[in-house]
């Protein structure tokens, strides 16, 4: 049997401690922390009742290395609010964290982190007060975007308005991205006074989609869909036509055209162009566009009745954007209009309007290019009200409550019948019958009238309860709206059962009187405020 003396088990005791202590000569106890820094999660605005992101700190040693199993201690002072933890220990990459939940009461909220032997950082969080409950959350700006591989975007904007479209300031918009690798430069914001938060995304370096959702509790997510692509192929990008177009209101553009090349001049295929407008209110056929065989895409401009310069910026990754021009003009056509003109009518040639002193009205019968006055004749009756083209006749309605068949060759009067309101307005002419809108107790109504009679066919409430003409442009109505207020005197669009399908700002300060014009197709609109005749351009 082999024996070992006390000496030689001593040794190998000692041999054996030396061996452990050095299988890890860098541990923990060997590193000195010289930094503590924030990493994430400072700055945030949370609701109340809200759980934070993640409060994160890292450790440093004195060579900028992450130290592991550093404790580092969190305290909070502020608002009432409660910590996931007191303490974390830092993992391999240095850094620990913890999360705060928001208590009920508005005010700032204070975490401090601290490790022993330097000096506390701080994270600043602030409890917003409820605001009122959000009604819509809508895009304003940012989507559709193109960006190159590691490129930045430009802001993505949402707009948060309350149940009365009034914009709430202080609401918490959450953003959450999906995709190919990239950053969003925050997972949150506040809005702002106008009810808008914005963000933007850094692509990675993967070509592919992102969408980045943003929301508000209560409502549906509205999303950002941007492209990441390796546009390193594209050289250049160039304005081929559509530059410097003069529009008239809502109008629509010719096409804006670019082409992309690569440096050796061919066409780039495939490429996501992004186009962005400014400038007058306008909108976009699109947001962005794919480069066909021909290196080529392009987008159309739809403009409204706001004059001014359009610029529609058209960009490829870093590349500089082209920039196309495009001018609004200041009106639309117009003719002069005779005094007081309400009643306006087109016979396929001429612009007919009823006007002059309400005792004593005259029927015009105008040249639409210069506002000539190529025929007249009396009125069948005081206090003009509407015209209408239909059956190679001129109908008219007066505030008498009757409406009259007239002859346009000489003013007579082939038939007349009383209007089924006790305020008659506007008429128009629809393949075989007459209809006509009218006001009674302060309620307008739309009727089809049987014109051999005037008995009504058919009817349906008005859109608006005070309407002012009426014109059917091939598939809807038309009215122009009385309203106190000069900005919501509007032109009116809506189906044959009363539904508002859009409306048109009025170039003018008092619609009273339309009619259609298929040729443009145009919608002439007389403006009782300045004795004017507009000719709107309608988009088909």
């Amino acid at each position: 049997m082999r024996r070992f003396t006390r000496a030689t088990l001593l040794t190998w005791a000692v041999a054996f401690a030396v061996s452990a202590c050095s299988d890890d000569p860098t541990g923990p106890a060997d590193a000195e922390p010289t930094t503590l820094e924030i990493v994430a999660g400072d700055g945030q605005s949370l609701d109340a009742g809200e759980a934070s992101e993640a409060l994160t700190v890292r450790v440093l040693d004195e060579n900028s290395d992450p130290i592991e199993g550093v404790t580092v201690t969190f305290t909070g002072s502020g608002a009432e609010h409660t910590l996931s933890g007191q303490s974390a220990s830092t993992g391999s990459n240095g850094q620990a964290s913890v999360t705060v939940t928001a208590g009920s009461a508005a005010g700032g909220i204070e975490v401090e982190a601290a490790v022993s032997g330097l000096d506390p950082v701080t994270f600043a969080l602030q409890v917003v007060e409820p605001g009122p409950p959000a009604g819509s959350i809508t895009l304003v700006s940012g989507d559709a975007q193109s960006l190159a591989l590691e490129g930045v975007s430009d802001a993505l904007v949402v707009e948060v308005l309350d149940e009365n479209d009034a914009p709430i300031e202080g609401a918490t918009v959450t953003f959450a991205g999906d995709g190919v690798a990239h950053t969003l430069s925050a997972g949150t914001a506040a809005t702002d006074a106008d009810g808008r938060a914005e963000i933007t995304v850094t692509a990675g370096t993967d070509e592919g989609e992102i969408t980045v959702d943003a929301s508000v509790p209560g409502l549906d997510a509205v999303t950002f869909t941007l492209t990441v692509e390796d546009v390193s192929a594209a050289a250049s990008i160039t304005i081929v036509s559509g530059d410097f177009q003069t529009l008239e209101y809502n109008d629509t553009s010719a096409a804006l055209v670019v082409e992309v090349l690569d440096e050796d001049d061919n066409p780039v295929e495939g490429l996501t162009v992004a186009f962005a407008g400014t400038g007058p209110a306008h909108t976009l056929s699109a947001a962005s566009a794919e480069t066909g065989a021909d290196g080529r895409a392009q987008v159309t401009v739809v403009t409204v009745t706001t004059p001014g310069v359009i610029e529609v910026e058209a960009s490829v990754g870093e590349l500089d954007p082209a920039v196309f021009m495009l001018e609004v003009a200041d009106l639309p056509h117009t003719v002069a209009a005779p005094d007081n003109a309400r009643g306006v009518a087109f016979d396929g040639t001429w612009l007919w309007a009823v006007a002059g002193p309400d005792v004593d009205p005259i029927i015009y019968r105008i040249d639409p290019t210069d506002g000539s006055v190529e025929q007249s004749f009396d009125a069948p009756a005081p206090d003009q009200r509407g015209l209408a083209w239909g059956d190679d006749a001129i109908w008219y309605s007066s505030d008498n409550g009757n409406i009259y068949k007239i002859d346009p060759s000489n003013g007579d009067v082939l038939d007349d019948f009383q209007s089924p309101g006790t305020e008659p307005r506007g008429l128009t002419w629809i393949g075989t019958s007459l209809w006509h809108n009218a006001v009674t107790a302060g309620v307008g109504t739309v009727y089809r009238l049987f014109p051999e009679t005037g008995a009504p066919v058919d009817q349906f409430p008005s859109p608006v309860d005070d309407p002012l003409g009426l014109t059917w442009d091939g598939t809807h109505f038309w009215t122009a709206q009385l309203t106190a207020a000069e900005e919501d005197r509007t032109l009116v669009r809506f189906d044959t059962d009363g539904n508002v399908e859009s409306e048109l700002p009025n170039p003018g300060t008092l619609p009273i009187g339309v009619t259609h014009d298929p040729a443009g197709p145009w919608l002439w609109a007389a403006d009782n405020g300045e004795d004017i005749i507009h000719r709107i351009k309608l988009n088909p």
